[in-house]
């Protein structure tokens, strides 16, 4: 739970930890600079390790079914 200091500023207990985004162009941030990590490390005080792949693409099911047939 996070408190506020007088000057308004969140207190968090993930201050000054560190968030790791592995993903597709959505944790990239191909719409948004940084992505949803840079929002979540900004807000709360840590530092962002983005290593997700603009780009990356779902395989789609059937391809992943093609073995069974």
């Amino acid at each position: 739970m996070e408190g506020y200091s007088i000057s308004g500023q969140i207190i968090s207990p993930l201050a000054g930890k560190a968030l790791y985004i592995a993903g597709d162009s959505i944790a990239y941030g191909a719409s948004c600079a940084g992505g949803y990590g840079k929002c979540i490390a900004d807000k709360y005080g840590m530092t962002v390790t983005n290593e997700a792949v603009n780009g990356a693409t779902p395989v789609s099911y059937t391809h992943l079914r093609a073995h069974e047939t």
